[in-house]
């Protein structure tokens, strides 16, 4: 039973991964840009407009001063209006930004960042040392590097076989 285990195991290794999953190698090779997604934190800096950096000219910390990018997907920015943020990258909402503010401000300077993610999550389970919840960031990690921030293995883990279920589907 064990070894007719570990030969399907190394079989599947010699397969192209399912559910068009990539391997973190190329993934980190050919550079990963997150995905903005509901629950994000948002800072948006619009350079020489500090009205609109803080609206309100508030005083405020840069974490609570943050636009929230809400349950359905949308953020709401001042002169843009809400638009769907959860979807795109950096750069796509700078972009979207920058443009839709040049009906108000002359070649407006625009910079995006991510204060906090909290939209993608994932629970590393089963036999590793800390189970628990790691939050998906810009940096891109294999299922090996999430084991290891959670301890690593146990005595009693497989160290052939791990599953990876997704959207209630199993790898």
């Amino acid at each position: 039973m064990v070894a007719e285990l570990e030969e399907r195991a190394a079989e599947r290794a010699r397969l192209p991964l399912e559910g068009g999953l990539q391997p973190v190698e190329q993934v980190r090779s050919q550079g990963y840009d997150y995905r903005v997604g509901p629950g994000d934190v948002l800072n948006v800096v619009v350079w020489e407009h500090p009205e609109l950096t803080n609206p309100g000219n508030e005083l405020r910390d840069t974490q609570s001063a943050g636009r929230l990018v809400g349950p359905d997907g949308v953020m709401f920015y001042p002169y843009v209006g809400s638009f769907q943020a959860a979807g795109m990258t950096l750069a796509e909402i700078r972009n979207f930004i920058a443009e839709n503010l040049q009906r108000v401000i002359r070649t407006p300077q625009v910079d995006v960042r991510i204060l906090e993610y909290r939209s993608q999550r994932v629970f590393v389970t089963g036999e590793v040392q800390q189970p628990g919840v790691s939050v998906i960031d810009d940096t891109p990690r294999g299922i090996l590097d999430l084991i290891n921030e959670h301890g690593g293995l146990t005595e009693l883990a497989s160290q052939r076989i791990a599953v990876l279920s997704r959207n209630q589907e199993s790898h």
